[in-house]
Formats: structure tokens, sequence, C-alpha cells
């Protein structure tokens, strides 16, 4: 049986308008930014109308100085912070360190965990070695009093963790850290320089009607 024409792009329009309505997408500064293979995954978490996502690699100094920075932003517009760990093959320690973080994010909070990313960040040019990492972490553990995580458990659930972030990276076409986007149901930013975040937030908060009242007041 044949169809017409007119029905056929009748239903296609059908599905389309069904799923979810395409993102706009830009980078600041103009003129920047990354081309991604796959943007699926820029939507803010359940619950929430904008959010930060974030990739970023311990051992980079450029997330270092964004790390503040993309912190102090979350909590100023009361918006979530998607992290993403991203540790770069080059680098030597960055894998055992995202571990740790996740790590403390489950035998204590996730506070706690940003308390060890900042300070891993904070002391970068300290840590030379996956060794040097070790007596890093032991030293923020046992301030903490908390147990270091076992080959076993690393190996197991936090590798896998983070695996599953880089995994997610390389879908979505990352190839530098920090990659940081701010997102809506509406468009997504790619902030390719950290200064641009705050002006990144107010568009999106704008364009979907959100007053960008800071410290999260609305």
């Amino acid at each position: 049986m044949r169809f017409p024409l007119t029905l056929i792009l009748a239903v296609i329009l059908f599905c389309l308008s069904a799923n979810h309505t395409a993102q706009s997408q830009r980078a600041l500064p103009r003129g920047s930014g990354e081309v991604f293979d796959d943007t699926s995954s820029f939507w803010p978490p359940a619950g929430a109308r904008v959010a930060i996502i974030e990739f970023d690699d311990l051992e980079c100094g450029f997330c270092a100085a964004a790390f503040p920075i993309v912190q102090a932003a979350a909590t100023r517009y009361g918006i979530p912070l998607v992290h993403h760990d991203y540790p770069l093959a080059k680098h030597v320690w960055s894998y055992a360190a995202a571990c740790h973080a996740r790590d403390l994010e489950h035998k204590a909070s996730l506070e706690v965990a940003n308390e060890y990313r900042g300070s891993i960040f904070a002391h970068q040019s300290e840590i030379k070695s996956r060794e040097g990492l070790r007596r890093f972490s032991e030293e923020f553990y046992r301030k903490h009093s908390l147990p270091m995580p076992t080959d076993a458990e690393i190996k197991s659930t936090l590798a896998d963790a983070v695996r599953a972030d880089i995994d997610l990276g390389h879908q979505i076409g990352i190839h530098y850290t920090p990659t940081i986007v701010v997102a809506s149901a509406k468009e997504w930013i790619e902030v390719v320089d950290v200064r641009y975040l705050d002006q990144a937030v107010r568009l999106v908060m704008k364009d979907i009607g959100m007053h960008p009242v800071e410290d999260g007041r609305r």
C-alpha cells in the first residue's frame, strides 16, 4: 500500500516534535569552542532548569585555575554543578586522584571530595608522581579519619565510575580540560574562557525567563 507524501511528512514532523526541542549552541568568547560529536547529555539534572556541566582533570593547571570560579558560580546562582572526571591519558597520577575523590564522595560527602579536589589543585606543583599522590592522599585521609581505598576498591567500583565519565567524554568528543558548559533545556553555551562563566549563566537564565539573582535567591 502506498501512502500519500503529505501523510508521511506529517508523521515525520510528529516524531520530531515528540523529542526534546533542539538546543541552540554557542560558545564564549565568540568564535571559540569545541565541535562536539554528541551533545545529548548537555541537559540540567531532573528538577533543575539550568546547570553548569564540567569535565576536569586533577593534574591540569587550567582546571586548577577554573575550580574556585566554577564552584563559586554554582553557589552564587543556586544552580547544580554536574561534575565529571576526565583524566587525560598524558597525565601520570590524575586517574588515581579521581578515584580517590570518588571514594571520598562515598565514604564522607561531596563537600569532603570537593575539599580534596581543591587541595589537590592547590598543591599540583608539589605532586610529582603516583607515589607523591599517595603520600598526599594518605595525609588527607588521616586528617579526616578515613581509611584509604584498597586496590580492590579502586579496581572495581571507583575505577568503573571514573571510566564511565571518560567514556561519556569520548562520546561527546571532548579533547581538552576543563570543558565547561552552561545548559538549559533550550540551549547550551560552552565556556572556553572561565572569565565568561558569569555571562554565560546569566544569558542562559535570561533566555528561559529566569532572573539571575545571585546567592541562589529568586
